[in-house]
């Protein structure tokens, strides 16, 4: 059977050229974060996992002084240390070892070993975490992102503005390709919206209450 070393190895000698370059700038990217806000985004990680989310650190950019392209980075960092770890056994020497050079450059690699111990010292609240996850997104195409913007339609006759109506153009997004959706919705919609998922969120609650109860 393959050592913890090698397992790793083996996995990040299959990332594309093109994931290895994306990781490397995430690791340089991360040598600014100071070890308190590291902590920060340990623990929005762990919550992040808890609540389900699919988008890991959406909040990093209030953590950390960082752009929204270096959050999708550092997110994609942890995201993928976070993921070597936890199938394997592999200690933070481990991941040095088999990371060194690949996914983050020498002069790097105290950044990259601090990450990779404070996300071994929650190792276990995230194994839990991903048990869930991947409980919650078997079967079906799992939500993702939902992003919307407003457009205002306007009716002109000869000239003269007739009326208005505000108009909210959303994009549903999946982890399935085939299944996302674009579609209006008016403020009548949004409200009915926020009250339908605000009732949803508190059966959720109450299901969780009921099941940390047995």
């Amino acid at each position: 059977m393959a050592s913890p070393l090698h397992q790793m190895e083996s996995q990040i000698a299959a990332y594309p050229a093109e994931v290895l370059s994306f990781l490397k700038h995430g690791f340089k990217v991360a040598t600014r974060i100071s070890s308190e806000d590291r902590k920060l985004l340990v623990a929005a990680l762990v919550k992040d996992f808890r609540g389900g989310k699919r988008r890991l650190l959406s909040e990093a950019v209030n953590i950390s002084d960082l752009s929204e392209s270096e959050v999708t980075q550092i997110s994609t960092v942890y995201s993928v240390v976070m993921g070597l770890l936890n199938e394997s056994d592999a200690s933070v020497d481990d991941f040095a070892v088999a990371g060194r050079g690949k996914i983050f450059d020498l002069e790097d690699e105290a950044s990259a070993r601090a990450i990779a111990r404070d996300l071994c010292d929650v190792r276990g609240e995230l194994e839990t975490s991903l048990q869930t996850r991947k409980i919650s997104g078997a079967v079906l195409p799992s939500f993702v992102e939902l992003e919307t913007v407003l457009d205002v339609r306007l009716k002109f006759d000869k000239g003269i503005l007739e009326a208005y109506a505000p108009v909210i153009v959303a994009y549903l997004n999946t982890d399935a390709r085939q299944h996302r959706m674009w579609f209006q919705m008016t403020k009548g919609d949004v409200e009915s919206l926020i009250r339908q998922l605000s009732d949803t969120l508190l059966e959720i609650e109450a299901a969780e209450t009921l099941m940390a109860a047995k």
